[in-house]
């Protein structure tokens, strides 16, 4: 478990020190027409240090009523790492406010490219989300999304089984 968190937190990625950062929703917009590509993808929030986004048809079904969807993230600067984006796959528990991390491929370069590095965690075990951080509000739109699809009934869910 330490190891997929060490994981989770070095993929995610932070700001260094001197760089600007995000302060409000046109320096988000702004800085994605500057230097992301980021058609197809949904923003889901932002912070100070980078953006998190999604693909709709990245969701799948888990078992016992959860849902997987892989989420990106892009940085204003690298990681201690020198990661400047990943594609993460995280299971969201909406019911009982918690998540888990799968899977993620982090990159050298923006837009999901440049030196790769891959990581799965086979014992993935779930964390319960904490107040007031960027886990919270990825969950917290994750799960209002789910909401208002499961009461639209032409949705068709993939399996993340099959």
């Amino acid at each position: 478990m330490a190891a997929a968190a060490a994981a989770a937190a070095a993929l995610a990625g932070s700001a260094a020190a001197g760089v600007a950062q995000l302060k409000s929703e046109a320096d988000v917009a702004a800085w994605e027409r500057r230097a992301l590509k980021v058609d197809g993808w949904s923003r889901l929030v932002w912070a100070d240090d980078g953006a998190f986004y999604m693909r709709k048809e990245s969701w799948q079904r888990g078992s016992a009523g959860t849902v997987r969807l892989w989420i990106r993230h892009e940085s204003l600067a690298p990681d201690e790492d020198g990661f400047l984006s990943s594609n993460t796959l995280w299971e969201f528990d909406c019911e009982g406010r918690r998540t888990r991390f799968l899977a993620a491929d982090a990159y050298g370069e923006r837009n999901l490219g440049g030196p790769e590095k891959s990581l799965d965690v086979a014992d993935a075990e779930w964390t319960f989300d904490r107040p007031q951080t960027i886990g919270e509000s990825i969950s917290d739109t994750v799960c209002t999304i789910v909401e208002q699809v499961m009461a639209t009934p032409a949705t068709k869910w993939r399996d993340a089984d099959n």
